[in-house]
Order: C-alpha cells, then structure tokens, then sequence
C-alpha cells in the first residue's frame, strides 16, 4: 500500500493538498447577461402588463444594472420600463459616482 504524502503546515499538521489550491473565483458578471437579465424582466412585465419597475438600492439593483449601492435617504434607483431605455435616478451631486458605478449604461434622471 502506497501512502498519501501531504504537505505539512507550519503547525507541522498534515494539509490536505486541495486545501493548497487558490479559492475559485467566478467570472465576472458581464454587461450583456446583465442585458439579458433586463430583457427577460421586460418580458415578463409586458406579459403582465406592468408598465414600469422601479428598483431600489438592494441585491436587485446589483443584479439587474451591476450598481452596488447602499440604501439611504437619498433614493437611487432604476427605472425599467419595456420597450424605454433604462433610466437611473440619483441627486445630482451623486451622478458622477452613480454614473462611473453602473454595468449597464441608461439615462439618468438627478434631483436637487
């Protein structure tokens, strides 16, 4: 019977040699899946006649436009609308971080 040579750490405990790989990392999320992510939400709102969605600060926003944004009392938010060019909404003094954050481009709407 052969044996299993492990690396030791530096305890001088036996390491298991998967525990010595780098941690898998996914790839990143691209600007057409996010599109695609739209597009299906689009369907969706047109098959149940839902004219508009907004999406607020949350996991939502990350997922569907890529923008990572905490929530506060100062709205940020997407505007979905079927068939319209995405539309964010954010004050005017946050446009140029909103606007350098976001994975999917849109217009964007600013309020004092």
């Amino acid at each position: 019977m052969t044996a299993l040579l492990m690396p030791r750490c530096d305890e001088g405990r036996q390491v298991a040699p998967f525990l010595k790989r780098p941690p898998m990392t996914p790839p990143p999320i691209t600007q057409q899946e996010r599109r695609q992510r739209l597009a299906r939400l689009e369907a969706a709102m047109e098959t149940q006649g839902v004219a508009a969605v907004l999406i607020d600060a949350t996991s939502s926003l990350r997922y569907f436009t890529g923008l990572v944004w905490s929530r506060s009392e100062r709205m940020i938010a997407a505007l979905v609308r079927p068939g319209q060019p995405l539309t964010y909404i954010c004050p005017r003094f946050e446009l140029d971080k909103v606007g350098g954050a976001v994975g999917v481009p849109g217009e964007f709407l600013t309020w004092e």
